[in-house]
């Protein structure tokens, strides 16, 4: 295998790696940096115009899109300089200043992709905010995308010593292993997109709705698969044509695969915020026709019932159906409660009965069934009432 002593940790750089990356891997990066970019932006088109929200995730993948657009523009400063076709006096400084741009990238690599993560999980704890399991457990994933942030981001900055013998192989000084971090920074990320997509699962899995929905929502919150994917392919592919000794081959695929794996990212967490978007554009796509419209109307109408009469069963964690009011938990009244603690429990009832009812209502297509339009009429038209802790 290829040393990798003091080399930037996700592309192999040397003369001979810089040489022949042109449109190979600018063009994946520009296409796949695109979608990004239209998917962000239809992102807050759905939240400002539609789900009238925003959250701080929105934050998150809007600044890891701006930190995508750096990685494509450095690309394309790192495509420009071609230092094959000059002279071997020449080549040294072309080097340098290839090693700074992909300095650069490297750190927006990191911080890009670990934005993406915190804001899919930020996702999670908003929609599942009355199990204390889940909002735990998320808690503790957002701490642990905190460490693999600061180690992919500082393990750059200070691989080297002096810092500048990074983008100056030639000066004195030491350098970690570069190889040591690509692994794992690698391998810490493909753990975290794994934890994120199997996450909701079991949650969702517990949802008293109909198979075709829940499997919808499966599928919405199961996007993460692909990240995963991505996040594989580059390492394997990278680490294949290191051993193999094929330099050029190794940095065009940490070129194009790491802003693939960012850009995808960003594309999977929006779509998580896309449905009510897509289904007002594809409304078809979503009708179920193995089933009645009349069943379908059925469906809708015992979703929502079920929904007004859903309460936090606080030893499961979860929702339980009952007639019972706040102060009635799991069929039996509380003995004492303070005032907090009721409220921040009623808070945490509404957050989840919010983000569910609109998850239903943005599920459901329009069918012709006159119950099931009359239904879905009088939810839309309904406003949230805090007091009331619904819609009215």
């Amino acid at each position: 295998m290829m040393p990798l002593s003091h080399s930037p940790s996700w592309f192999l750089a040397s003369s001979e790696a810089t040489a022949d990356i042109g449109w190979q891997a600018l063009g994946p990066t520009i296409a796949f940096t695109a979608l990004a970019l239209i998917a962000v932006v239809l992102r807050w088109y759905t939240r400002i115009h539609l789900i009238r929200n925003i959250g701080p995730e929105d934050l998150l993948v809007t600044f890891a899109l701006i930190l995508s657009l750096v990685m494509a523009g450095v690309a394309g400063g790192e495509v420009a300089i071609d230092v094959k076709s000059q002279p071997e006096s020449a080549r040294p400084i072309l080097l340098t200043r290839m090693l700074k741009l992909v300095y650069v990238q490297s750190i927006s690599f990191h911080i890009a992709i670990n934005l993406v993560k915190a804001s899919i999980i930020l996702q999670y704890i908003a929609v599942f905010s009355a199990n204390k399991c889940m909002r735990y457990t998320c808690f503790v994933l957002l701490s642990i995308i905190a460490v693999a942030a600061a180690w992919g981001v500082f393990g750059i900055v200070f691989m080297c010593s002096p810092v500048d013998r990074y983008w100056r192989p030639q000066i004195q000084g030491t350098c970690l292993s570069a190889e040591h971090h690509f692994w794992s920074t690698a391998t810490l990320g493909i753990a975290l997109d794994f934890a994120g997509w199997v996450l909701p699962m079991p949650v969702i899995g517990r949802l008293s709705l109909p198979r075709r929905q829940k499997l919808g929502l499966m599928g919405v919150f199961g996007l993460g698969a692909f990240v995963c994917i991505v996040s594989i392919l580059r390492l394997a592919l990278v680490h294949d044509a290191a051993y193999k000794g094929e330099v050029t081959k190794a940095g065009v695929y940490i070129l194009i695969w790491s802003t693939t794996e960012v850009n995808v990212a960003i594309i999977c967490a929006s779509l998580l915020v896309l449905k009510p978007l897509l289904i007002r554009w594809f409304p078809s796509l979503m009708v179920d026709k193995t089933i009645s419209t009349k069943e379908q109307a059925r469906q809708i109408k015992d979703a929502l019932r079920d929904l007004t009469i859903s309460t936090i069963d606080e030893e499961k964690g979860w929702w339980k159906r009952s007639m019972s009011t706040i102060s009635n938990v799991g069929g039996r009244k509380k003995e004492s409660t303070s005032k907090e603690e009721q409220e921040t429990h009623e808070r945490r009832q509404n957050a989840f009965i919010r983000e569910l009812g609109e998850i239903l209502v943005q599920d459901v297509p329009a069918v012709e069934h006159p119950d099931a339009e009359n239904y879905l009429r009088e939810f839309r038209d309904l406003t949230w009432d805090e007091r009331l802790g619904w819609y009215r």
